[in-house]
């Protein structure tokens, strides 16, 4: 099994369970399930460390050139982190969106956390190694200027 596909072994459980994806709709019920992840669960699960889903796409855009398997996995964990962004836009921040302006720039964070994650998918269409490293950075850079204004610090 390739170091990708074992890592993807890894990474998609815990996305699904950390997006409550595991909870199950009783027959015939058409309210959609209850989010259980909060925002820190995203963050540690998509964005934290070399073993996180952007981690892992930044190990294969760190690569010269991907084979078309590795291009599969790289649209794959991309297209999670845009969903990632769907995700935050219903959550409020520990800090920072007590009132309609902050409310306002948290949900323009989430906005361009979105378009590195779109800008990626992107890359990953052209198979533009480049571009899909330029992405990752730039998402690392939306990710800082967030916690700035959003994080609580522990």
């Amino acid at each position: 099994m390739s170091r990708a596909r074992r890592a993807l072994w890894i990474a998609v459980p815990a996305v699904v369970a950390a997006c409550g994806l595991a909870s199950v709709v009783a027959a015939g019920d058409d309210a959609p399930p209850a989010s259980v992840a909060g925002i820190k669960d995203l963050m540690l699960t998509v964005n934290e460390g070399p073993t996180s889903v952007v981690g892992q796409l930044r190990d294969a855009f760190a690569q010269k050139e991907l084979d078309d398997e590795a291009w599969g996995f790289a649209k794959a964990r991309a297209t999670v982190v845009a969903e990632t962004a769907v995700m935050l836009w219903g959550k409020k921040p520990p800090i920072g969106a007590d009132d309609d302006a902050g409310l306002s720039k948290w949900r323009a964070h989430v906005r361009a956390y979105r378009g590195c994650a779109d800008a990626a998918l992107e890359a990953i269409a052209k198979k533009d190694v480049a571009a899909g490293k330029l992405a990752i950075q730039q998402l690392s850079k939306k990710c800082n200027e967030c916690h700035k204004d959003h994080r609580k610090e522990e």
